[in-house]
């Protein structure tokens, strides 16, 4: 299969997909790919995180609403006897 009639399959694909996640990771994907013209090469820049972006956009998110007592927490200690109890480690 040649490159243009690869990227048609892709973006065909692309159009029929409804699963939002994939979706977003396949954002994710191609927001580190660098065009700098039609028909130039295309750099892919990673970062040295393993965790992607949008994962820290949902942790900065919940922390907020952990600061403002708009969700509950529960103590490690808690936890930890929990997990004990439940899974005896």
């Amino acid at each position: 299969m040649d490159r243009n009639a690869l990227k048609i399959t892709l973006i065909q694909k692309i159009i029929d997909c409804n699963d939002e996640t994939l979706l977003r990771e396949i954002e994710e994907l191609l927001q580190e790919v660098n065009a700098n013209e039609p028909g130039g090469d295309y750099e892919v820049e990673r970062s040295n995180s393993v965790v992607p972006d949008r994962i820290y956009s949902e942790l900065e998110k919940d922390f907020k609403a952990y600061q403002s007592e708009e969700i509950q927490s529960e103590s490690w200690e808690k936890v930890e006897r929990e997990l004990k109890e439940k899974y005896g480690l």
